[in-house]
């Protein structure tokens, strides 16, 4: 699963103000490769994090649309002996 959104910017605005402290305004080469490093680890980091969940979803739905499926079979068997 991706990184929501809202995650990106939060890692990214704290991965700036980590920067910041570090570096200051300095923008040389170095701090520049600094920060991109930075940056990488934390959404590699974030990845870990939210690579799961993808999976856990669709567990989640398949189970789900089973469930429901099996409800609808118990309905109709319900139906076809009200009819009969």
């Amino acid at each position: 699963m991706t990184i929501p959104r809202s995650e990106k910017l939060r890692i990214t605005q704290e991965v700036y103000k980590q920067w910041q402290e570090i570096y200051g305004d300095r923008e040389d080469a170095e701090a520049e490769s600094a920060n991109w490093d930075m940056l990488n680890k934390a959404m590699a980091e974030a990845e870990e994090k939210y690579k799961d969940r993808g999976a856990n979803l669709l567990k989640w739905f398949l189970v789900r649309m089973l469930n429901l499926k099996r409800e609808l079979a118990t309905r109709e068997e319900d139906t076809n002996g009200l009819i009969q």
